[in-house]
């Protein structure tokens, strides 16, 4: 049978990322269908029905997102993103120059956040990772990804906005060996950051394709509460072994109708992160550093949810601790108990 020719393949037809994270959800593919917001409660709270989600020896974290018809993409990216887009007409077909003048652009303007940022006093005596996680987590833009170790954590944060909206849990897993140390991070000596060049082990493994997982400490209250931890690597760019395709299961080949677009794709996600066409999809000998799945969290189970999490302990104050509230109330404690001091002084004399 002759291959297909330029006339004879149909037109593409839009890509559509709520569709793309739909057709991925595992919602129904685990073994006890997660129908209820009960049934997701339970399963979050089972290490053994977590674990086909994880490389054999690598990390599972967790995202929330309120509204479920997003992809995963930074906010730095989706600052720049029509100039980055723009690059692809400018140069053509040139998949290898679109990757170094892509990533070019998402660097310079990151660099300059950073550069602002420290003129305005944010970051003093911090890493350049240090300071764009603490912009990050304060939702200034950066190229990070925030996660949490915590399921319970990144469920909330699906749930709290968006009453009206479907939300979506994000699972990851990445390889253990992306995960750089404190002694890597603490290397970070020039103020730069750590994929500028300085840091020699991304140097020798690569930052274009490649995930890397960046333990910051918790610089702040929130982040601890939140137990917050980055993800980071290059843009995304589609070829080679790294391929998205928009079909599930074996229904669909990976013909050139089937292949999304680096631009496409970074819709869904503008990190190398596979999200798998079979379930559960973690093949331990792939390129890929890290994988991904969704679970889609009906309007209807929001409420349900957040009674749930909060007879865990899992709250708005415990999340977002009440930093500015406990000053009130450690200024009264203070005054009232210098007062009272002042009192039991005078009833000695």
């Amino acid at each position: 049978m002759a291959a297909p020719t330029d006339d004879t393949i149909s037109p593409r037809r839009p890509f559509d990322v709520h569709r793309f994270l739909i057709e991925r959800e595992i919602n129904d593919k685990v073994q006890a269908p997660l129908s209820s917001a009960e049934r997701l409660w339970e399963f979050l709270n089972d290490e053994s029905t977590l674990s086909p989600f994880r490389f054999h020896d690598g990390l599972a974290l967790y995202r929330g997102q309120s509204n479920g018809a997003y992809g995963v993409n930074s906010s730095l990216y989706r600052l720049a993103q029509n100039e980055i887009d723009s690059i692809a007409t400018l140069r053509g077909s040139k998949n290898q120059v679109q990757k170094k003048l892509a990533e070019q652009v998402l660097s310079q303007v990151e660099s300059e956040v950073l550069r602002e940022a420290r003129a305005n006093g944010i970051g003093a005596a911090m890493t350049g990772l240090e300071t764009l996680s603490l912009l990050q987590h304060h939702l200034s833009p950066t190229r990070l990804m925030d996660v949490s170790y915590s399921p319970l954590a990144a469920l909330y944060f699906a749930i709290e906005r968006n009453q009206w909206t479907d939300g979506r849990l994000f699972l990851f897993t990445t390889r253990k060996s992306q995960s750089l140390t404190a002694d890597d991070m603490g290397k970070d000596l020039d103020n730069g950051l750590p994929w500028t060049g300085s840091n020699e082990r991304i140097a020798a493994s690569g930052w274009q394709d490649r995930v890397w997982h960046f333990p910051v400490a918790p610089l702040d209250a929130r982040m601890w509460a939140q137990q917050g931890t980055f993800l980071a690597g290059g843009l995304f760019s589609t070829g080679g072994d790294y391929q998205q395709f928009r079909g599930v299961g074996n229904t669909t080949g990976p013909g050139r109708q089937d292949v999304l677009t680096a631009k496409e794709f970074r819709r869904v996600c503008t990190l190398a992160i596979s999200f798998p066409r079979q379930f559960p999809g973690v093949r331990e000998e792939s390129r890929w550093d890290a994988y991904g799945w969704s679970i889609s969290i009906p309007k209807e189970w929001k409420e349900p949810l957040r009674v749930l999490l909060e007879a865990a302990g899992v709250t708005k104050d415990s999340i977002y601790p009440p930093v500015d509230d406990v000053r009130r109330l450690l200024t009264r404690v203070a005054s009232d108990e210098a007062k009272r001091a002042l009192e039991r002084f005078r009833a000695t004399v």
